[in-house]
């Protein structure tokens, strides 16, 4: 299947300029799992909008979102509901998980909650069985207008099985252009400490502490220094 993943932020400028290293993660096991996947950052256009081409040859669409920026996310929901009103759309991120009813009720086909690997995965198998509302980790809204949150996914336990982030599906180019200089990594997921103004919303997103290994850290650091030559690394723990 063919798969666009969304980062709807718009302008850079205005923001911490960083990569949409969630959707670089989730475009890596589509990919391995044998999928085609583009991923659109409409921020690093002149434009900064979307274009019909992104969605015109796609099976699925898949929205990336903090809740700062769920107002861009359905603006380009409505876009993409005017060019393919058929087009299965979901949204993931935190804004997904958090404000789960919220973000349903604008319209998202369902939302992924939490750690979103292994649920995209078993997302795009189950829509190409016309089933996706079987899918573990997930969210919708039943005939009543009711959330309906399916069985949790579980989580990953070994960070090192995944692959490293789609790099090369996005912009890098604009993306130091639009000032970018920082790159992304992330050697764990959780968090050690009990901090009550967000460890709460940690725990949603990505359970429990975890960490890679120290070698896989390393190659990773190792690509990045030879494919890019960041000036920064900077872990996103």
């Amino acid at each position: 299947m063919h798969i666009t993943l969304i980062d709807p932020l718009k302008d850079y400028r205005a923001h911490c300029v960083s990569e949409t290293l969630g959707l670089m993660y989730v475009a890596a096991v589509l990919r391995e799992a044998g999928h085609g996947v583009r991923i659109v950052a409409t921020g690093l256009r002149p434009s900064a909008d979307l274009s019909i081409d992104d969605v015109l040859d796609t099976d699925l669409v898949g929205i990336t979102a903090t809740s700062a920026l769920f107002g861009n996310a359905v603006a380009t929901l409505e876009t993409i509901r005017m060019w393919r009103p058929d087009l299965p759309v979901v949204l993931g991120g935190a804004q997904a998980t958090v404000c789960t009813e919220q973000s349903l009720n604008a319209g998202f086909d369902c939302a992924v909650l939490g750690e979103a690997e292994r649920t995209i995965v078993e997302l795009v198998e189950n829509l190409d069985r016309d089933r996706m509302l079987e899918t573990r980790g997930i969210a919708f809204l039943n005939d009543a207008g009711e959330v309906v949150k399916t069985p949790d996914q579980p989580l990953i336990e070994d960070l090192d099985s995944l692959p490293f982030p789609a790099r090369d599906l996005y912009d890098y180019d604009a993306f130091r252009a639009a000032g970018g200089w920082e790159f992304g990594m992330m050697s764990s997921r959780g968090c050690p400490f009990r901090c009550t103004f967000c460890q709460p919303t940690l725990n949603m997103i990505f359970g429990r502490m975890r960490k890679r290994g120290p070698e896989n850290v390393a190659q990773e650091m190792a690509q990045l220094q030879q494919t890019y030559d960041p000036p920064i690394l900077y872990f996103k723990d």
